[in-house]
């Protein structure tokens, strides 16, 4: 009986977390990175000369590597949230060079 509940656990499990890794989509134009059904519902972007925040976060258990950009500093990020690219997009090293040229001075 318990390796009947192991087989049927561990795929459980692994689709649960790989469910939680939705696709979203990543809009760029002149003035914003957006980034659209995003977890949640929320729609969230950066504008140009307002980014504060650009981090990257590395992969672990519970998420895959990724940048965080943010108008708000790292708890304002925390908080309110921020644009997440994913390593795996391709034109992920393009956004990180955009958005660090988009960084507000000061």
């Amino acid at each position: 009986m318990e390796e009947y509940f192991v087989d049927a656990a561990v795929p459980a499990v692994i689709d649960f977390f790989q469910s939680g890794r939705k696709a979203y989509d990543v809009e760029i134009d002149d003035e914003v990175i957006r980034m659209s059904g995003a977890p949640w519902g929320l729609n969230k972007r950066v504008r140009r000369g307002r980014i504060r925040y650009v981090h990257e976060v590395k992969e672990n258990f519970l998420r895959e590597s990724a940048l965080k950009i943010s108008e708000h500093g790292p708890v304002g990020t925390y908080f309110l949230g921020c644009v997440l690219i994913p390593a795996t997009v391709p034109e992920y090293e393009q956004i990180k060079a955009l958005a660090m040229t988009w960084k507000a001075i000061g």
